[in-house]
């Protein structure tokens, strides 16, 4: 218990108000708690009770008090499943089953500081996709005006009532001293960014509430994943932090990675059928990149030094591969790239190492055909080449590597591929022939990766050394090297 306090007390200096509830997927046990819906005044009590929450107190125990307090007056899957979500029609509830639901509460449509969050959320949408994060809009106001303020975003929403706002989402109150406090950011939005102010509708404004915070959700498998309470009006969330579930040590993280790094053939064409549009997503994020000039950042010399670099920096010093080999290092540097637009380099890495265990674990189910003859099959083979068979022996299917090989191929190596990585045609017709002339081998990606680390992953690596989300993550493992000591 003492190493429990002297954590949460180390954590006072931490500004990241990150709750984390985990893959609580029996969280059909809250249902025995509901009570009626009618008792606003739990619901309001409830949020009351967020709101003096230390948000520097322990992460975890904080997470699990705001879900035990949401529970109490909802039945969390049932009001979840009543959340409709346009223009595709599905539930949260349903959507998470499939995808992480980020649930984004605004104020109303003509606040200057909402279109401006909508903005953001809109730019970041690309980086959210690749993470299989769906933004969800959570508004108050009519669908038709919805519809209009939210035109060429590519998002999608979902009307809520007072009750599901600060009882289930724990949205926080604004008081006017607050509104006043962020008049000058109000100014800048409608000045620099032309944002204008527009009021709701009387009808609209009967049942809604102007005076209050942002708050952002993640809804995974009907469970609250992470949570994000804004400190006050303008402030402005670290997106790649968030949905990486960094600023927390990394046992209250570990049974989130899984569902954090999935690979994107097991939702992508789940994801285009919610987002139609979902390949010019992506290429607009291209672009951005490129007006930023991302990657042209550093000087030609510097990148061919860092060829030489990846392989002879000392042990002194953390190198890009150390890091992309670390599942803990390697999420705070996925969450750099997702916010500089270049998400698609770690995940092209990440699925040639994919590749590479099912190349190895194919080869543990790989019998010549004298030892299938000896099995007594009745599968007639061709004596010179081995087969890979599937139990029961008898039945063969495509090798999961072939597949894998096919998917990295068709998403990120052909021309206008959905995450497009920019390297050698040269090397990619080599990798092709490769497997007209040797097959499906371990290797057959090692020069593609090669290059793609050191004339794009490497330059970003040198920018992210000099982050804050490197320094924390030295931090954190410094802070788990110090707790394994003995």
């Amino acid at each position: 218990m003492s190493d429990t306090n002297s954590a949460s007390s180390s954590k006072k200096t931490n500004s990241v108000r990150f709750l984390t509830v985990g893959t609580q997927s029996n969280l059909k046990r809250h249902s025995k708690d509901e009570v009626s819906l009618s008792q606003d005044l739990a619901g309001e009590q409830t949020c009351n009770r967020r709101n003096t929450i230390d948000a520097s107190s322990d992460i975890s125990k904080s997470a699990d008090t705001v879900m035990s307090n949401a529970s109490a007056t909802f039945d969390i899957l049932n009001v979840l499943e009543e959340m409709i979500v346009h223009p595709s029609g599905h539930s949260v509830l349903r959507l998470s089953e499939k995808h992480r639901v980020l649930l984004i509460v605004i104020k109303w449509f003509g606040c200057p500081m909402c279109q401006h969050v909508i903005t953001s959320i809109s730019n970041y949408l690309s980086s959210f996709l690749m993470m299989n994060v769906v933004p969800v809009i959570c508004h108050q106001e009519n669908n038709e005006k919805c519809v209009k303020s939210m035109k060429g975003t590519n998002l999608l929403h979902c009307k809520i009532s007072n009750s599901i706002k600060h009882g289930l989402l724990m949205v926080p109150k604004a008081s006017l001293v607050r509104h006043a406090l962020a008049l000058p950011t109000i100014l800048k939005f409608m000045f620099k960014e032309d944002k204008k102010l527009r009021l709701p509708s009387l009808k609209d404004i009967r049942h809604m509430d102007m005076f209050s915070l942002f708050t952002m959700h993640i809804i995974s498998h009907g469970s609250f994943e992470t949570s994000y309470f804004y400190k006050d009006l303008s402030e402005r969330p670290d997106y790649g932090k968030f949905i990486f579930n960094l600023g927390k040590a990394s046992s209250e993280t570990s049974n989130l990675v899984s569902e954090v790094e999935q690979s994107p053939d097991q939702y992508l064409n789940d994801l285009k059928k919610l987002f139609p549009d979902m390949f010019f997503i992506f290429q607009t994020a291209r672009k951005t990149r490129s007006i930023l000039n991302i990657e042209q950042t550093l000087q030609q010399e510097e990148v061919e030094e860092g060829r030489v670099s990846i392989a002879s920096v000392g042990s002194d010093k953390l190198t890009v591969q150390e890091v992309l080999e670390n599942s803990t290092m390697r999420r705070y540097f996925k969450a750099y790239l997702s916010n500089i637009f270049s998400l698609e380099l770690a995940i092209f890495i990440e699925e040639i190492a994919q590749y590479k265990i099912l190349c190895k674990a194919c080869k543990k189910f790989t019998y010549n055909s004298d030892l299938i003859k000896k099995s007594g099959s009745n599968l007639a083979v061709d004596e010179s080449c081995d087969i890979t068979i599937f139990i029961p022996p008898s039945e063969i299917i495509i090798p999961e590597h072939h597949v894998k090989a096919s998917y990295i191929f068709d998403t990120f190596l052909e021309d206008n591929a959905v995450f497009e990585v920019n390297t050698s045609k040269k090397l990619i017709n080599a990798a092709k022939k490769r497997i007209e002339e040797e097959g499906y081998v371990e290797d057959l990606f090692d020069s593609l990766e090669k290059d793609v680390i050191s004339t794009m992953v490497f330059p970003l690596y040198l920018q992210f050394e000099s982050s804050e989300l490197c320094k924390e993550m030295l931090a954190n493992v410094q802070s788990v090297k110090t707790t394994q000591q003995p």
